[in-house]
């Protein structure tokens, strides 16, 4: 992702920030939050919020890198 790609997206996202800029699917995202797999939550009212650098953090933490 290019740094101009990331100044469009919103340092906190609900689920649908999350499958729009991420593609993540809400159900994967919920079954890992409750398996404490994910990043931490931010709470807002009733809502439930993710910190781009969260995310982000938790994608790289997932790569795996490919030859050397």
């Amino acid at each position: 992702m290019t740094p101009t790609e990331q100044k469009h997206i919103p340092e906190l996202m609900d689920y649908n920030g999350l499958k729009l800029h991420y593609s993540l699917a809400k159900s994967t995202i919920s079954k890992l939050v409750m398996l404490g797999k994910f990043t931490n939550i931010v709470k807002i009212g009733n809502k439930n919020y993710f910190k781009r650098v969260d995310v982000e953090a938790w994608i790289a933490s997932k790569t795996i890198e490919v030859g050397a």
